[in-house]
């Protein structure tokens, strides 16, 4: 099945959705910025919509999916991780944003996909919408510090980014299955060690599977495990 691509096209800003005011299907250079590419196949984004970038791509390259498995996307943005986990197995997806766009952007890429059937999304503050449990949830959270909590924007992470994380990070166990896997990402800036500290509390193993470091910070990619007891 196919993988997260190893070479990207080039890409706005990575931490803003792309909001054009330029009705045109392309700019000066040449690009379009609603679009992205993924395993090969071009896919729409919509203008409030989180526009896939390095952070994406290095999220998927990590996110295991056993085959037949259930999972939540959290924050699914123009559906890249519901894509790839589909791709590597999935059964379903929920795929799950509080704007209303991503989730018309998701439906309509899984669709373009042959994977409509296998995708339900839902508006959702993180999980207010979703009583379900799933064996994987995955999650590129709202990171940049900023003084109010944005949910279509990177830089919209509350005080020192950790808002939206930690409200996650406390929810997240509870609709996991026994034995089930989280898939996350975070920035050095948000603290690695109150990361670790909160998933500890809540019983959780944990381990890094990547880092990347960037002009301004270092991402960096964990997996955590349901204990099962």
């Amino acid at each position: 099945m196919p993988r997260a691509p190893t070479a990207m096209t080039r890409t706005p800003d990575s931490k803003k959705s792309y909001n054009s005011s330029d009705d045109s299907r392309t700019n000066s250079t040449g690009y379009n910025p609603l679009k992205f590419f993924f395993a090969g196949k071009e896919y729409h984004c919509g203008k409030t919509t989180y526009y896939p970038s390095d952070d994406s791509y290095l999220l998927a390259e990590c996110v295991k999916i056993g085959k037949g498995e259930n999972v939540i996307d959290m924050g699914c943005g123009a559906g890249l991780q519901s894509l790839n986990a589909l791709f590597l197995g999935a059964a379903r997806v929920i795929a799950a944003d509080i704007n209303g766009e991503a989730l018309s952007v998701t439906l309509q890429n899984c669709r373009n996909s042959g994977l409509k059937g296998r995708v339900i999304c839902r508006k959702s503050d993180l999980f207010s919408a979703i009583p379900e449990k799933a064996g994987v949830i995955i999650f590129n959270p709202p990171y940049v510090a900023s003084g109010k909590i944005r949910f279509t924007d990177l830089d919209g992470g509350g005080r020192m980014g950790r808002e939206v994380l930690g409200r996650f990070l406390a929810q997240m166990p509870s609709h996991l299955r026994e034995g089930g896997r989280c898939f996350f990402l975070q920035t050095d800036f948000n603290g690695y060690k109150k990361t670790e500290q909160a998933l500890r509390e809540q019983g959780m193993e944990f381990s890094v599977l990547a880092r990347k470091r960037g002009f301004f910070e270092e991402i960096a990619v964990y997996e955590c495990r349901k204990i099962s007891r």
